[in-house]
């Protein structure tokens, strides 16, 4: 429970911290390419072809960018990165 409360409180300070476009900011180089072609609607496997990664890769990555932006599914991602 001890790590919930942690993450709650991180993704409240991120999200009340956060502008618009603040949201990527945080992301890491490899995160935002892993967000830009979600945005342009490839698949997990596409993705990991694409960047030369395993889709287990991916799938972490996509798993990172949705803790760090409290976003909940990929579609998510893609409208938050199309809308900024």
């Amino acid at each position: 429970m001890f790590q919930q409360d942690i993450l709650a409180y991180i993704r409240e300070k991120l999200s009340r911290n956060s502008t618009k476009n603040g949201i990527f900011e945080i992301m890491s180089a490899r995160e935002m390419e892993v967000v830009e072609l979600i945005a342009e609607g490839l698949s997990n496997k596409e993705i990991s072809a694409k960047l030369f990664i395993s889709d287990g890769t991916v799938r972490n990555h996509i798993s990172t960018i949705m803790e760090k932006t409290g976003l909940e599914h990929r579609t998510q991602i893609a409208v938050k990165y199309l809308n900024r």
